[in-house]
């Protein structure tokens, strides 16, 4: 008899079912700040700065797990 090793959780279907709410989001938000900003270089200007303070956030955690770990 075969095993099947490749099996998912129930943990791993909610991790996936999050990310892709979660991922989704970025489709979903950019047509409301579309309808705030006057222009396409303002838009990607609030990205740019956006996707800076998540690098700001991802560099904090990791820098606190390496010394408290």
């Amino acid at each position: 008899m075969i095993e099947e090793k490749n099996k998912l959780s129930g943990f791993d279907a909610f991790t996936l079912s999050v990310g892709n709410i979660v991922g989704i989001g970025i489709f979903t938000t950019t047509g409301y700040a579309a309808n705030y900003v006057t222009s396409p270089v303002i838009l990607l200007a609030l990205w740019l700065v956006g996707g800076v303070l998540a690098f700001s956030g991802a560099m904090t955690y990791a820098e606190l797990s390496a010394r408290f770990p």
